[in-house]
């Protein structure tokens, strides 16, 4: 697998995470809106795609952008 998906963000994204071509896609595009959101931060990026946005903006007012 090229790319992990929570279960629940794939189904509300109408994405089956078995298929490698849909889960890829979906990364691609969720990886793309993530960059423009952070200004083109890879760290908050991949942050936010792996441990949530709740989770890094809790960090984030803890301890500062980074």
């Amino acid at each position: 697998m090229i790319s992990r998906l929570c279960l629940t963000w794939a189904a509300a994204a109408g994405v089956d995470p078995n298929n490698c071509e849909q889960a890829a896609e979906y990364a691609a595009k969720r990886m793309h809106s993530d960059m423009q959101h952070y200004q083109g931060s890879l760290a908050s990026s991949l942050a936010e795609y792996n441990w949530g946005g709740g989770n890094l903006k809790k960090a984030q007012q803890a301890f500062g952008q980074g």
